[in-house]
């Protein structure tokens, strides 16, 4: 497998957990608002403001939508491939830069194809994630 493709596993993978602990939050959060508008109008105390449970679940609606668009720009920013590049240099041990100049040097000839060859070898014997602190993170 090739540099790019180790990367790219690694921030489909990134990228998955982001957007998992985006979508909990937001079920969370619309669950706390829906419990407390349930709180607050039980009782048949709706009665005399009929449109407040409408509003109740839109506030929880809006609420879950925001975690979502949230979790979804925390993808953009930290699954990005300079950043899982980042991660798995700092993780691994690896000289700061190493990753990125496979991935930019790849195609600049012989001698960045083999260099990012050669480093492709050393992480595809990694087993696992090649950043599992970025995805506990995520997690």
């Amino acid at each position: 497998m090739t540099v790019t493709g180790l990367v790219r596993r690694e921030r489909s993978r990134l990228g998955v957990a982001i957007l998992a602990r985006g979508v909990a939050v937001g079920v969370a959060a619309a669950a706390v608002l829906l419990a407390a508008s349930t709180l607050a109008l039980g009782g048949a105390r709706w009665i005399t403001r009929p449109t407040a449970p409408l509003a109740s679940w839109g506030v929880a609606l809006v609420a879950a939508a925001i975690a979502c668009w949230w979790a979804r720009g925390a993808v953009r920013v930290r699954a990005s491939s300079h950043a899982v590049a980042r991660a798995i240099e700092s993780e691994r041990s690896l000289r700061r830069g190493s990753v990125r100049a496979a991935l930019a040097g790849r195609d600049a000839g012989a001698l960045g194809r083999h260099a990012a060859d050669a480093l492709a070898a050393r992480l595809a014997s990694f087993r696992g994630a090649l950043a599992p602190a970025a995805q506990r993170t995520a997690l």
